[in-house]
């Protein structure tokens, strides 16, 4: 399996290229926050296996606003290392090879930005709102 030039980006880990891409769009279970945020790498000139990496945070296109994490080239590197170190093998034909992090210090140790998902944004301070820091509800019912 290879992936498209266009929607992916190239990477170079020890002086091997790799391609590696982030679904744009979530998947329905991934925008319902029932499947974690995934990405996936493949060697750039000679594609075989896949190398699938799911992280402990939701998509950052879920609707339900779930924390979600910048996927940088970093992380890649860092997975594409933790991978070979497993077995990986990037030229052999085969099935996805999947590496699963579920340690959020790990991603966050690699740059990645914690922050909440979806597309709803924090209504901007006006007169008689809190300052900004304070929960949803603290906004709307006025605090408790």
């Amino acid at each position: 399996m290879s992936l498209a030039r266009k929607g992916s980006r190239r990477i170079v880990v020890d002086q091997v290229a790799f391609r590696w891409a982030v679904r744009r769009r979530p998947t329905y279970c991934q925008a319902n926050g029932w499947t974690p945020l995934r990405f996936v790498v493949h060697r750039a000139d000679r594609p075989g296996s896949v190398l699938v990496v799911s992280l402990p945070y939701a998509h950052p296109g879920n609707w339900l606003g779930l924390p979600s994490t910048t996927v940088r080239p970093v992380l890649v590197a860092l997975a594409v290392r933790r991978a070979l170190a497993a077995g990986w093998q990037p030229t052999r034909p085969g099935p996805p090879f999947t590496l699963t992090f579920r340690d959020h210090d790990d991603v966050e140790s690699c740059g990645g930005i914690t922050r909440g998902g979806g597309r709803r944004a924090d209504p901007p301070a006006r007169s008689g709102y809190p300052a900004s820091g304070s929960t949803d509800s603290e906004r709307v019912c006025g605090g408790s």
